[in-house]
């Protein structure tokens, strides 16, 4: 194989590469805010179910219980679905890290054929080395 064509494979691969690693870190990053954004939806439902706590304590309307009881369940229901998000995020994270191990094993092929094809290289021009070179000293005794 051409050295020039390996080098635009290896090039290629690391630009590949660069991409692949800011779409992982792109998806780690969002699945980090999700969860975060879950935490803050069950510690902001728990905030509540204290407060409502302490005002059954002191005394209630059974509509502002109803109705804070209400809101507690959406908070609750809107953090199960951010759950559904996190189980998304964490598919994107795994596919992003899939992709990025695929294209990072094609660079370290390339770059293991060249470093061959160097070696290669450098074994033929010893050999032709060589070959001239007892060639000339044949010359020079005289054969």
């Amino acid at each position: 194989m051409n050295p020039s064509v390996i080098q635009l494979l290896i090039d290629l691969a690391d630009q590949k590469a660069k991409a692949a690693s800011i779409a992982l870190a792109t998806a780690l990053k969002n699945e980090q805010s999700t969860k975060e954004k879950s935490n803050t939806l069950y510690q902001f439902a728990n905030q509540y179910e204290d407060n409502l706590s302490q005002k059954s304590l002191t005394g209630i309307s059974i509509s502002e219980y109803r109705n804070t009881r209400q809101f507690i369940s959406n908070i609750e229901k809107i953090a199960l679905q951010q759950s559904n998000y996190i189980q998304f995020a964490k598919d994107a994270v795994s596919q992003r890290q899939a992709e990025f191990r695929e294209i990072e094993k094609k660079r370290l092929t390339y770059e293991i054929l060249q470093k061959k094809q160097i070696k290669l290289s450098v074994a033929r021009a010893n050999a032709i080395e060589q070959t001239s070179s007892d060639e000339l000293s044949v010359m020079r005794k005289g054969f």
